[in-house]
């Protein structure tokens, strides 16, 4: 699904698509991922670059098919660790953040 370059804020509704593959949300106003993220058990790919995200939720661990996951041109400060346990993700792409701090187990 392509959405990007939009005015979307609230993901969350596009994240109840389970048979999605992938998720094209770049260059929207997206300022954080929220625990609805969990619910696309088939999903590959995400892109959310060129948002505002700040925070990632825990619960993007939960997403075991991804993967391609896009979180560059944000303001993520923090990492968490449930991105370790995403044992598909083959890329991770997070350039051009605020990263100050990452949990050692990425």
């Amino acid at each position: 699904m392509e959405a990007e370059n939009n005015r979307i804020g609230n993901p969350d509704p596009l994240f109840t698509v389970s048979s999605l593959e992938e998720l094209n949300l770049s260059r929207n106003r997206i300022e954080r991922i929220e625990p609805g993220i969990s619910k696309p058990g088939n999903l590959k790919y995400l892109d959310l670059s060129d948002n505002r995200i700040y925070s990632v939720t825990k619960n993007i661990g939960a997403l075991l098919n991804l993967e391609i996951l896009n979180l560059s041109n944000n303001n993520i400060r923090l990492l968490q660790n449930e991105i370790s346990g995403m044992k598909n993700l083959k890329e991770l792409d997070l350039k051009s953040n605020n990263l100050s701090d990452y949990q050692k187990k990425i």
